[in-house]
């Protein structure tokens, strides 16, 4: 059983990834179901399928779409990528590195596209910074801007 600020799941034999923002929790199922309940509404339920991803609040559901291979290609050690905007690709490199990564909101709307391996984030960002008019600050080893040219 997983508790989050947004509600309760719990595994129905099943292999899952959660991932908690401030607003939601996003449930990636890989194996068998998950049942959800909402924190604000626990006699709101839902089952999420093998192959199928949920976004919920703490008071709704949101739609059950298919599973993606970008929400799970870091089980696999690498990180992929379509069309996402640069504030996003960050966030989500945020938690594969100590320290911060900030990114300017001037730049966050960027995008990009790609597949990493995750063993190397110091090469994303070099790759992040060729690709896109964007430079790459480091503060310190463990603080890094990004911000337009």
């Amino acid at each position: 059983r997983v508790l989050t600020r947004q509600g309760q799941l719990t595994a129905l034999g099943t292999e899952f990834t959660v991932r908690q923002q401030d607003n939601f929790t996003q449930l990636d199922v890989q194996q068998h179901a998950v049942e959800v309940l909402l924190t604000s509404a626990p006699a709101q339920k839902r089952i999420v399928n093998a192959g199928e991803s949920l976004q919920f609040s703490a008071s709704e559901f949101g739609a059950v779409k298919p599973l993606d291979d970008e929400s799970t290609s870091w089980t696999k050690d690498i990180l992929s990528f379509s069309d996402k905007p640069l504030g996003e690709v960050i966030a989500t490199l945020t938690r594969y590195r100590n320290g911060v990564l900030r990114c300017d909101p001037a730049v966050a709307g960027l995008r990009l596209s790609g597949t990493f391996p995750l063993k190397n984030t110091d090469a994303i960002l070099n790759v992040i910074a060729q690709t896109l008019p964007v430079k790459i600050q480091s503060i310190t080893r463990y603080w890094i801007n990004i911000s337009p040219l």
